[in-house]
């Protein structure tokens, strides 16, 4: 079942405004506490080698707070093209992170073919 063709809702709730103020805010604070939650979580687990999935990964924070743990491909799936456009600039130093705009099943499948 199809249910939709297009991501008017969080392009319409998630625009390039909100995700410009979304950046400025990290880079002067830096994660927000749930964002820092999880990854101190992730921290204590051996992630060299490993894949990130991060399904709704907005401006990119968590693979960008995990780039010194030697991940070895990080996959950021966002159903807001301008989160996902900020996630990729924000990205840009690192070679192994792939970005997907909101297909979810299809970044599942991509992942798992690593």
């Amino acid at each position: 079942m199809v249910c939709c063709t297009g991501y008017f809702a969080a392009e319409a709730q998630f625009d390039s405004k909100v995700a410009e103020r979304d950046l400025r805010r990290h880079r002067r604070r830096g994660a927000d506490a749930t964002t820092r939650l999880v990854v101190a979580e992730l921290r204590r687990w051996p992630l060299e080698g490993r894949s990130l999935l991060d399904i709704g990964g907005g401006i990119g924070v968590i693979s960008c707070e995990l780039a010194n743990t030697r991940l070895a491909t990080a996959t950021i799936v966002e159903a807001s093209p301008a989160y996902l456009e900020v996630a990729r600039r924000v990205g840009a130093e690192s070679r192994s992170t792939q970005f997907v705009l909101g297909d979810f099943r299809g970044a599942c499948r991509q992942a798992a073919r690593r």
